[in-house]
């Protein structure tokens, strides 16, 4: 899995965490994020399906109204 990291502003790096002790703070993370790429990916196609989706819908109303016959061809 792909991933793209990203270094957090200086306001959310020092927050109040009352859980950490001295053996905490030298080896947790508090200045790296990390972000899968495939959840960009993701939205695309989601995006895409609903764009979709949207279209059949706007067909399907225009066609309810027409008799059978006309539908077929």
């Amino acid at each position: 899995m792909r991933q793209w990291r990203e270094k957090l502003p200086a306001s959310k790096v020092d927050v109040t965490c009352s859980g950490r002790d001295d053996m905490c703070r030298p080896v947790l993370n508090d200045e790296w994020v990390l972000h899968p790429t495939w959840s960009n990916e993701y939205d695309f196609h989601i995006e895409a399906v609903m764009r979709t989706i949207l279209s059949l819908s706007t067909t399907r109303l225009r066609s309810s109204p027409m008799k059978s016959a006309d539908r077929s061809s």
